[in-house]
């Protein structure tokens, strides 16, 4: 038996490409996903300049309630006073 001559062409195996099915698309669709809430969470970090221990947590203010809702606490705050 002599050894193959490794410069001519030799015969090789044709494999049919796997073609894509839902669990491709669904992999897809979830590497989108993340690779979307990283841009929004570093865009998030970039708004609050990277401090990560809310140290200035302080410097932004909180949602106030409505007005009828401040004024049924304070009106239920007098009722448990007066009784």
């Amino acid at each position: 038996m002599s050894q193959p001559d490794l410069t001519s062409p030799g015969r090789s195996v044709v494999v049919q490409r796997p073609k894509s099915d839902v669990y491709t698309v669904m992999l897809g669709i979830a590497l989108t996903a993340i690779a979307i809430a990283c841009l929004l969470l570093f865009l998030e970090l970039r708004r609050y300049k990277g401090d990560i221990k809310a140290t200035g947590a302080k410097a932004v203010s909180a949602v106030q309630p409505a007005g009828s809702v401040h004024a049924a606490l304070a009106s239920a705050d007098a009722a448990t006073r007066i009784g």
